[in-house]
């Protein structure tokens, strides 16, 4: 309803496996023991606010049917969703959502609005509902703008 207060602005799109290879290994280096493993582990690049972000997200429906699944909780696979960028090589998280065993979050898409402003939106599902985040530039830190949801929705 509110098209005026929107514009058309690039989307996250999803790395090819040659290009996300090192992101996963940059990736793989910055959080240590933090990162069960990057195998099913998809790539994405999104620019916001003139800010190129990298985000990692391991989902349930990616390995849920893989022969090495053994539960939500096992330490084979866990659910990943992580945002950061490539500083001289190396990855910078800015934000890591840690592992709450059965919360889902996938993102969803880019919100451009013609102030300049851009969002990345997020849901999370779980068994009680869903949750949204939308993530934003502030000061100049990627922070959690809203996050909102639940049994309702």
């Amino acid at each position: 309803e509110s098209e005026d207060l929107l514009s058309i602005g690039a989307s996250a799109h999803r790395l090819t496996e040659s290009d996300a290879a090192p992101m996963r290994k940059a990736l793989a280096d910055a959080v240590g023991r933090r990162l069960d493993t990057t195998k099913e582990l998809r790539v994405y690049s999104v620019n916001i606010e003139g800010h190129d972000l990298l985000i990692f997200q391991r989902a349930f429906q990616d390995w849920s049917s893989k022969p090495a699944y053994a539960g939500p909780n096992s330490l084979n696979f866990e659910e990943v969703f992580a945002l950061g960028s490539m500083d001289n090589g190396k990855f910078q998280i800015l934000h890591w959502k840690e592992n709450t065993g059965d919360d889902n979050e996938q993102i969803l898409g880019v919100i451009h609005l013609r102030g300049g402003h851009d969002f990345l939106v997020s849901a999370s599902s779980n068994p009680e509902g869903n949750d949204y985040r939308v993530y934003g530039y502030r000061n100049g830190k990627l922070l959690i703008i809203f996050q909102g949801g639940g049994g309702g929705c």
